[in-house]
């Protein structure tokens, strides 16, 4: 869901570094806020200035955006402003705004897995949610809530396949759980494609992950996809990665169907850090020898995916200067994998 402006070079060259670390997650979450909160702060002087609609005190807000972690709801209030003020819709403004002194939108942002559900999000922000991630209506994606024993299994799935990550590389567990603070479990309507997981950059720090995963290596998979998504976008305050055309279609190692190439590249990296993962549990002794075989499996398959993805990258994409440097950090990290 990257917009189609071209992204700007951050500050600090190592987050666009493509090995696993939990401190430039956490560098990269400190400047998307500051961003949101330099943003915010803009529309609401704004607003202020040219029209009627009466204006909470924002400032509690805005100094917690940029001191400390925020929930994805913030982000989720900010996105329907944003495409409010878009449709010059005035009523709907006035209720997004006056939401703004919501006190719960500065509570900490602690790690928690939840579900769509009114008992874990509330019912207004779970339709928000869905919302967001329904904004393509071609192919909206209908996420429910999952069953409260699903919500249970889930969970404790979650933390097994973190737990198996964390004994092969403790770097790469803290940035899943860096970039992914709020998992939401959630499933498709019955008969829907299959379904593993969804990131956006409009909902930052949130991940959406079918619970109904096989194992805690298949768990981590759907994990690392996800995570591996919000880097990207964060490396790229949401931009895309390419100036090619979105109208423009290519063979995607992912999907059945042609994507843009922004998603190309985004799938390609996506399969790298998916290889990368592998490589590192096969390097420890974490796993038992029926996940070794799992793992090594998933491997060649993701490797195999990877080198095709790549030659579509290669063959049409065309970089900006931030997609560039982190492709590039992403194919020389797995010139290591590839025989």
């Amino acid at each position: 869901m990257a917009t189609a402006r071209t992204a700007r070079l951050p500050s600090e060259p190592d987050l666009l570094a493509f090995e696993p670390c939990t401190a430039r997650a956490l560098g990269i979450d400190r400047q998307i806020r500051d961003g949101l909160a330099h943003s915010l702060g803009t529309i609401c002087s704004v607003l202020d200035d040219t029209t009627s609609v009466p204006l909470p005190a924002v400032h509690q807000l805005l100094d917690r955006i940029r001191s400390s972690r925020v929930r994805p709801a913030v982000f989720a209030l900010y996105t329907k402003l944003v495409q409010a003020i878009e449709l010059d819709d005035r009523p709907l403004i006035g209720r997004l705004v006056a939401e703004l002194s919501d006190p719960t939108l500065v509570d900490p942002a602690e790690n928690r897995i939840v579900t769509l559900s009114p008992e874990t999000l509330g019912s207004e922000l779970s339709v928000r949610y869905c919302d967001i991630l329904d904004d393509d209506t071609t192919v909206p994606l209908q996420l429910g809530p999952v069953t409260p024993q699903q919500l249970h299994e889930g969970a404790a799935n979650v933390r097994r396949a973190l737990e198996l990550l964390a004994a092969a590389d403790s770097e790469f567990a803290g940035e899943i759980e860096a970039l992914g603070h709020e998992i939401v479990l959630a499933a498709p309507p019955a008969g829907s494609p299959a379904f593993g997981g969804v990131t956006t950059f409009y909902l930052w720090g949130a991940m959406f992950i079918n619970p109904t995963a096989p194992s805690r290596f298949a768990m981590l998979e759907a994990l690392a996809h996800e995570a591996a998504h919000l880097l990207v976008f964060g490396m790229t305050m949401g931009s895309a990665m390419v100036v090619n055309s979105g109208a423009e279609r290519y063979p995607s190692p992912l999907r059945s169907d042609a994507r843009p190439m922004d998603g190309i590249v985004h799938a390609t990296y996506v399969l790298a850090r998916l290889t990368y993962c592998a490589e590192r549990l096969l390097r420890s002794h974490a796993l038992t020898p029926a996940e070794r075989e799992e793992v090594t499996r998933s491997r060649e398959t993701n490797l195999r995916l990877y080198q095709k993805g790549l030659r579509t990258v290669h063959e049409h994409a065309r970089f900006t200067e931030v997609g560039r440097i982190a492709f590039q950090r992403c194919v020389e990290a797995c010139s290591a994998f590839v025989s």
